[in-house]
């Protein structure tokens, strides 16, 4: 499943990547240099983390490597996370920001 996502690469700074959440892996495409595509093995992962507030913002660990970023789209968290769920063996936080919206 494909995802478009700001994946922070600076102090302020962020940069467009496809997210895609494929069986025992995740690939992060740059937008602006196809070429260079990062794959992360679930087996690598330590960790998912999910914040779901103004934006979806995600942290995925593993090892040495940690990305961070947000959904460009807020409304697909749901698909997001059972993606996630259906694909990889690892741990997966959620965490939920806000009022009535999320209850």
């Amino acid at each position: 499943m494909k995802f478009t996502i700001r994946l922070i690469t600076g102090f302020f700074e962020t940069s467009p990547y496809e997210l895609r959440v494929c069986t025992g892996k995740l690939i992060l495409l740059p937008d602006n240099d196809p070429g260079n595509i990062t794959a992360i093995g679930d087996g690598d992962v330590t960790c998912i983390t999910l914040t779901d507030g103004k934006t979806t913002r995600f942290e995925i660990s593993a090892g040495e490597l940690s990305c961070q970023g947000f959904l460009q789209e807020r409304s697909e968290l749901e698909n997001f996370l059972g993606a996630l769920r259906e694909n990889l063996n690892t741990t997966i936080l959620c965490q939920y920001e806000g009022g009535r919206e999320h209850a």
